[in-house]
């Protein structure tokens, strides 16, 4: 049907669910409420940041969680997002949308069938070396994928990527919500997800303006 209207079609399948869910879910329904003052943006912020410095200064394990995290969306955005879809169109692929899209799809496949064995891993033996394993797995796919010349090695190079991500997406929030006590769980991981957000944000613009730069 073409990239425009799977477009459409996928935008307004979510705009569906959406929708739906807020006739569905008990969260999401109108109910009457008494009117309270509501917090200004500038002050929400300054109680979110005295409350990461405060975090980050007690539990000193946090630092390398937050900056595995960061890493990870940074190259996340700089190889599956960004620099991944111009090496399938070009180089010595040329894989087609559809060919694209079943890459992905067999990701995601992956993704989905070794969440559970591999959280099961990480509360048997250890979150810490699991979130290394899942570095160095992201990392050896990184180095593997310039050597692809067929969908078949491009497969076999996005294998690990595909494996380590599904770690990284899941192990640092687990770890992270177990370390931290009740009262800091909330803004814990929303500090990880922060500093995500801003690895996607340098991830993308870094790997694109290399692309655009060098040979």
């Amino acid at each position: 049907i073409g990239v425009g209207p799977t477009y459409y079609t996928v935008g307004g399948l979510i705009l569906g669910v959406a929708a739906l869910n807020m006739h569905i879910l008990s969260e999401t329904l109108r109910t009457p409420q008494v009117s309270v003052p509501k917090p200004k943006l500038k002050d929400a912020f300054s109680t979110s940041v005295a409350s990461w410095k405060r975090i980050v200064r007690q539990y000193t394990d946090l630092n390398q969680i937050l900056l595995v995290n960061t890493a990870y969306w940074t190259a996340l955005s700089g190889i599956q997002m960004t620099a991944l879809p111009m090496f399938m169109v070009g180089s010595n692929l040329s894989l087609g949308p559809s060919e694209i899209g079943f890459c992905f799809a067999s990701m995601a496949v992956t993704s989905v069938a070794m969440s559970q064995p591999l959280a099961y891993i990480a509360d048997r033996y250890s979150k810490k070396y699991l979130m290394l394993v899942g570095c160095g797995l992201i990392s050896s796919s990184s180095m593997l994928l310039p050597f692809a010349s067929s969908v078949d090695s491009l497969m076999i190079s996005l294998l690990p990527l595909a494996l380590g991500s599904t770690i990284m997406q899941n192990v640092p929030t687990a770890y992270v919500v177990n370390i931290c006590h009740e009262d800091d769980k909330v803004q814990a991981t929303n500090l990880l997800r922060t500093l995500g957000d801003v690895g996607l944000i340098v991830g993308g613009t870094t790997s694109g303006v290399l692309a655009a730069v060098l040979p």
